[in-house]
């Protein structure tokens, strides 16, 4: 299947293309995982940074995703700008990348993509891993304005509903 056959095939790019972008600078790759001690610490792709899907991505105070600021922090601290091209990969069928991925979406970062196979593609490939840790390179990250448009909060799921039901006569 190419990647032309898919819904958003611009937010997607293959194995290949990451491989032979792992040295660009304005390219950032991101290796998103639910159990990093399994994957990422055993051997991620060489300049890949971490990001913990339970620690990074959201707020166990809130229980809610990561605020605007967290999100400029997480941004700054692997040296991400607003023009970096944001490559997210992972663990269990890149699940938690594309977690991510909406994510990144909603705090306005527009150069973003998902590694097509994620992690078990790039292993069935066969293709370079390092346990070697990426050098630290923070910037100043600003986010845009949360985009309030591509989230559904209960309120939204429970008024859908109710819409719903009124409309067919219940359930």
């Amino acid at each position: 299947m190419t990647l032309d056959s898919y819904y958003r095939p611009d937010s997607l790019c293959n194995t290949s293309w990451v491989q032979e972008n792992l040295s660009n600078h304005s390219v950032v790759i991101l290796e998103v995982d639910y159990d990093p001690e399994t994957a990422y610490n055993e051997g991620h792709l060489p300049n890949a940074h971490l990001v913990w899907w339970k620690k990074d991505i959201n707020d166990a105070q809130r229980r809610d995703i990561l605020s605007k600021q967290q999100f400029e922090e997480l941004m700054s601290r692997v040296g991400t700008t607003s023009d970096s091209e944001l490559i997210l990969y992972g663990d269990f069928n890149n699940w938690f990348a594309a977690f991510a991925f909406w994510v990144f979406d909603y705090y306005g970062h527009k150069k973003l993509k998902i590694m097509n196979g994620g992690r078990k593609k790039w292993e069935a490939e066969r293709k370079e891993y390092t346990k070697s840790l990426p050098s630290p390179k923070n910037s100043s990250y600003h986010a845009t304005p949360p985009n309030e448009g591509i989230r559904a909060y209960f309120s939204d799921v429970r008024r859908a509903l109710e819409s719903t039901q009124n409309h067919f006569g219940g359930c």
